[in-house]
């Protein structure tokens, strides 16, 4: 897996038109030599939990709907949806009606039943090694789609929190270091 440059865009939704603020921003980033090469993206969304995206907790499924429609459209073949909620993921993803995004030819992978792999850590900051999902490990592309939220603990945690979604729910010390700031700190 190649570690590429992060890039952050943020526009704004006209008239309830989620694809085209999308489609805009999408266009920005992942333009055609960015993905050459690419064939399998992994969604990472936030479905912390099965409250509703208009709660503000969790991520907008029109968003991953819309996200799902445009890498088709760039020729992207194989996509997932994968998460590890903080309730059971299974309930969080019939509560959400994320497997219907099924429909559209998307794999929805569910990192409590995935097999999962140890990596180590190339920056071996606040973790040495950790586990992470075979489906994370298997995908050129990494689409995190967080909820900017606050944090008790961090004040902050835009998106960098979300990707502790894909961290092996029994490691769950190694999970609640990482509410502290400084150890986020140390990722960025």
């Amino acid at each position: 897996m190649t570690i590429r440059k992060h890039t952050v865009y943020i526009t704004k939704v006209q008239n309830e038109d989620v694809y085209s603020a999308l489609k805009l921003s999408i266009d920005e980033i992942l333009t055609e030599a960015f993905l050459s090469g690419i064939e399998k993206v992994l969604i990472k969304p936030n479905f912390l939990n099965s409250s509703s995206a208009e709660t503000g907790v969790t991520t907008d499924l029109r968003i991953i709907e819309g996200l799902i429609e445009i890498l088709k459209e760039k020729g992207i073949k194989e996509i997932y949806v994968g998460e590890a909620s903080f309730e059971k993921t299974q309930r969080v993803f019939e509560s959400l009606d994320v497997y219907n995004l099924e429909q559209d030819g998307v794999k929805v992978v569910n990192f409590e039943e995935d097999e999962w792999i140890v990596v180590e850590s190339p920056l071996k900051l606040a973790l040495k090694h950790f586990h992470l999902p075979k489906t994370v490990m298997d995908c050129d592309l990494i689409i995190n789609v967080a909820k900017m939220k606050t944090h008790s603990e961090t004040g902050v945690s835009l998106g960098i929190k979300n990707l502790l979604g894909c961290i092996l729910r029994g490691a769950l010390r190694c999970r609640q270091e990482f509410h502290h700031s400084d150890h986020i700190c140390s990722l960025i």
